[in-house]
């Protein structure tokens, strides 16, 4: 299977929520192509998107105990 390029990635991520791109972070398995250094250019438009979309302490709190650890 040919590996989908950063283009590809970064129109998914943008289709995301706040709530999913941060399930996502806590629960991507190691090696996620979002998650590693061999592919800066999505881990720096997830840091900007997640910037972009935080909606605030009490929501991000509340998404946190929702998702739990």
């Amino acid at each position: 299977m040919a590996e989908k390029s950063d283009d590809t990635h970064i129109r998914e991520m943008d289709k995301l929520s706040y709530a999913e791109l941060f399930a996502l972070r806590r629960n991507a398995p190691v090696g996620h192509p979002y998650f590693t250094s061999l592919r800066p250019a999505l881990w720096e438009h997830f840091q900007a998107r997640m910037t972009e979309l935080d909606p605030g302490d009490a929501e991000r709190i509340r998404i946190s105990k929702e998702l739990g650890w």
